[in-house]
C-alpha cells in the first residue's frame, strides 16, 4: 500500500484526497420494497463490474424521495458496494430519473473535479488497493464514508481524462443502443409472424434509423 501510494504521488499531475473534492459522502437508507412502486431503489448487487443493472432496480414508493432524503441519487453520482465480497466496487449513475441508495451502497457527490473519472480510478486496482487497505472488519468487511474519505485520486492530464470519460459515454450510450435493438427485434419477430415479414422489416428499418444506427 505504501508503495503504491508513493508512486501515485511521484506519476500523477496532481493527487487530491476525497474528502478534498467531495460536495456528500454518505451510505444510503434501507426503503420498504414495492413491486408496484414508481421510484427506482439501488442495492449492493446491482453495482456490477463494468457498469449498473439499470434493467433490474428495485422500487419503492415514490413518497420515499421525501421521506429519505439522504439516500437521494442524482446524475453522475458515484455508487460504491460497501458491504461484503464485492466491497470497493463502484460505478457512476448515468440517468437522470430519480433514484435511492439502499444502506450498503455509498453515494459519493465530486464538486470540483470530474466525476465519471473519479468513479473510474475508484473501480481500478488504485482503488480496489485502497479499499484493502481502508476497509474494516473480519467476518464482514465494510467501507464506511470516512474510510472514503482518505481514498487518494491521482490526476493525469486533462486532455487523457477526456478521452476516458467520452469512452465511459460511448460505452453506456452503446449499451443503452444494443438494449433497444434486442427490443426492436423481439417486435419485429412478432409482426412477421403475425403479419408479413416485409412489413416487420420496413418497420425496424425505420426503428432502427430513429436510434441513430445503419441498417
Amino acid at each position: 500500500y505504501d508503495e503504491l501510494e508513493k508512486k501515485i504521488k511521484k506519476n500523477a499531475q496532481y493527487t487530491k484526497i476525497i474528502n478534498d473534492i467531495k460536495s456528500y459522502n454518505s451510505r444510503g437508507l434501507q426503503p420498504k420494497y414495492l413491486s408496484s412502486g414508481d421510484l427506482d431503489v439501488i442495492n449492493s448487487r446491482h453495482i456490477l463490474d463494468k457498469t449498473l443493472d439499470y434493467d433490474n432496480f428495485e422500487k419503492t414508493n415514490i413518497l420515499n424521495w421525501d421521506l429519505q432524503k439522504k439516500a437521494r441519487i442524482f446524475y453522475n453520482d458515484i455508487l460504491t458496494y460497501t458491504t461484503g465480497a464485492n466491497i470497493g466496487r463502484t460505478q457512476i449513475y448515468q440517468k437522470e430519473q430519480k433514484a435511492l441508495a439502499s444502506n450498503h451502497v455509498n453515494i459519493l457527490r465530486i464538486k470540483s473535479e470530474n466525476a465519471k473519472y473519479v468513479a473510474f480510478l475508484m473501480n481500478s486496482f488504485i482503488g480496489k488497493m485502497q479499499t484493502e487497505k481502508l476497509c474494516a472488519g473480519s467476518a464482514q468487511v465494510e467501507l464506511y464514508p470516512k474510510d472514503i474519505d482518505k481514498f487518494i485520486i491521482p490526476f493525469i492530464s486533462q486532455k487523457s481524462q477526456t478521452i476516458i470519460c467520452n469512452n465511459i459515454d460511448r460505452s453506456f450510450e452503446l449499451k443503452e443502443k444494443s438494449k433497444k435493438l434486442l427490443d426492436i427485434a423481439k417486435v419485429g419477430v412478432e409482426m412477421a409472424i403475425e403479419n408479413s415479414e416485409d412489413k416487420a422489416m420496413e418497420w425496424m428499418e425505420r426503428e432502427v434509423k430513429e436510434i441513430g444506427l445503419e441498417v
